[in-house]
């Protein structure tokens, strides 16, 4: 998958989080002043992209990695232009920055003490972003930071090397080598838990929420085990009790994903007032608590296209909606859902149903036969197991050959749709983005424990929830509308609605 360019600007609570990030370091400008410098000439060599990236990658990660230095730093930064001018000049490879003799001899013609080189790698769907801070006169690494994140988008890179340049400061800021000046203070290593009550292994919601968590440990070149623990007990009185005995040892974090963990998460947390506890997806009242939301409207409305689409290209005229109970929540899913069917296929009817019961696939098997026997082509269930019925009744429709499809929710639910090897009846899945819930809170770790309470809410801007990565079955026209939809919701060009 390319890497597609798109307009990027500056989200505001990208850089409240960077200055946050600052809070508890010694200030740059504090070190500059008492070693007698009051700035430092930066260059920031254009960006280092894997193979199969759009280069016009290039140009926004480098800015932001300048904007960073400027913003949160004090240095001065050197004009792109100016710097791209010179390298070629010097017929300079920017490779060839790992050769400390020649990053020298470009660091002296550019006139800048300091070079900045950014490198983005790419394993399977991860991106690896790495920042080098490097000096002049000797070509060696001063500092170095990195960050790692699943996305294919320009704009989530672009963030992701603003927050590495900024973790520079503390540790690689040209004054803190001087011997007056004052030093910095080492970053603790953070100690993080996360407790579940399932094998991770078994559940696609918490091994994302893991995978989040190890990504982020290896970008820190934390000790999995050690500083990045998974503590695994049976749900109830068993689980209450390990993370109480883990919450006593004193971590930094403790992650929980689901909301039937909330009254143990909530009964622990107010025993252990200074440690920070979150729950993703859900929510406990305890002010030590972070909650992670995810807008369910936004991405409802991507999968509510899909379905639209599918329907209009099918020929059909009626797509349904089934949800586990007519709750705020639920509703969420639905507004959404229909908002993203009539934004392309105005006249198409939707059929809802209340099964009231998140439990019984016996329940969501008979409405959605009742929906497919009054026309419907495309259902999408926000209905938790009641939703597995949806899907066995689309499974046993497609082998007598009637071919219905079924929209998942939270998870990639692709496998539940299989009807035959490589087949499924699962046209696309609402996919929460546990894993960037899990990396952002571990990312957020130094935010006082007086503001931890402050709850998230995360949605297509902040990469929190989208389609999977791979959709087997969505025509190609109809992905590339839904990437668009889906760019406009993130530049704030197009909202969705609270109500349909």
């Amino acid at each position: 998958m390319s890497v597609l360019p798109e307009s990027n600007p500056v989200p505001k609570s990208l850089l409240l989080f960077l200055a946050g990030l600052l809070l508890f370091q010694p200030s740059l400008v504090a070190q500059n002043q008492a070693a007698g410098k009051t700035d430092y000439r930066v260059a920031v060599v254009d960006a280092i992209l894997a193979d199969g990236m759009d280069p016009a990658a290039v140009g926004p990660i480098t800015e932001r990695a300048g904007e960073a230095l400027l913003t949160l730093c004090g240095f001065t930064v050197l004009d792109r232009s100016y710097i791209g001018a010179i390298l070629k000049e010097m017929e300079f490879q920017y490779s060839s920055l790992v050769d400390p003799a020649k990053a020298a001899a470009a660091g002296t013609m550019l006139g800048a003490e300091y070079l900045l080189a950014i490198k983005v790698d790419r394993v399977d769907n991860i991106f690896f972003l790495n920042v080098k801070l490097l000096e002049s006169s000797t070509g060696k690494i001063v500092a170095q930071s990195s960050e790692s994140r699943e996305t294919p988008k320009i704009s989530a890179l672009v963030d992701m090397v603003a927050l590495a340049t900024a973790r520079l400061v503390p540790g690689g800021s040209p004054a803190a080598r001087s011997p007056d000046a004052v030093p910095p203070v080492p970053r603790k290593v953070p100690r993080i838990g996360f407790v579940t009550a399932v094998d991770p292994g078994s559940s696609d919601y918490e091994r994302s929420a893991w995978a989040g968590l190890s990504h982020f440990a290896e970008a820190q070149g934390l000790r999995i085990g050690q500083d990045l623990v998974m503590v695994q007990a049976p749900y109830g009185e068993p689980f209450e009790k390990a993370l109480e005995a883990f919450a006593g040892t004193g971590p930094d974090l403790i992650i929980c994903t689901g909301f039937m963990y909330a009254p143990m998460v909530e009964r622990v947390a107010l025993r252990y007032p200074y440690v920070r506890f979150a729950l993703i997806d859900a929510t406990a009242k305890a002010p030590n608590v972070r909650s992670v939301f995810f807008s369910e409207k936004d991405g409802s409305f991507l999968v509510g296209l899909a379905a639209g689409l599918q329907a209009l290209n099918d020929g059909r005229e009626i797509v349904g909606f089934i949800g586990g109970m007519d709750i705020p929540v639920i509703r969420q899913f639905y507004s959404g859902f229909v908002q993203g069917v009539k934004a392309v296929y105005p006249a198409c009817l939707v059929l809802v149903d209340w099964a009231g019961d998140f439990q019984s696939p016996g329940k969501g098997a008979t409405l959605a036969g009742s929906q497919f026997d009054r026309g419907v082509h495309v259902i999408y269930a926000a209905a938790g197991v009641t939703g597995n019925g949806v899907f066995q009744e689309a499974v046993d429709r497609r082998k007598r050959g009637d071919l219905r499809w079924v929209i998942g929710v939270d998870i990639d639910q692709y496998g539940q749709g299989i009807y035959s090897p490589g087949k499924s009846v699962t046209l696309t899945s609402l996919v929460k983005r546990t894993d960037a819930a899990s990396h952002l809170l571990a990312r957020s770790i130094d935010i006082p424990i007086e503001d931890w309470g402050t709850p998230l809410v995360l949605g297509v801007y902040e990469g929190g929830l989208g389609l999977p990565m791979v959709n087997p079955n969505l025509d190609p026209g109809i992905a590339a509308i839904i990437a668009d939809y889906e760019r406009r919701i993130y530049e704030g060009q197009f909202h969705v609605r609270a109500e349909p």
